[in-house]
């Protein structure tokens, strides 16, 4: 896939194993959006207001939703 896949999720939505879950309205809408359905591993770009994190997309065992694995300490401040 070529061009960037961005979600806006929440951060604070994140499961007991600190996985962004993607199903809020907006990840919903961005997903449905996509042109081709994410896969396990894919890597996304997510975004949360003025803040931003690369993420491995992966389906919860638990929930049954994807969610996306983000290194915490990498999080920061978009441009613009």
């Amino acid at each position: 896939m070529g061009a960037k896949v961005v979600i806006h999720v929440d951060f604070q939505n994140a499961d007991s194993d600190g996985r962004v879950r993607l199903n809020t309205r907006a990840a919903i809408r961005d997903l449905e959006a996509l042109q081709h359905p994410l896969t396990e591993g894919m890597q996304i770009e997510l975004i949360d207001g003025e803040l931003s994190s690369a993420g491995t997309a992966t389906m919860s065992p638990t929930e049954g939703i994807w969610t996306a694995v983000i290194d915490w300490d990498a999080v920061t401040e978009r441009d613009g």
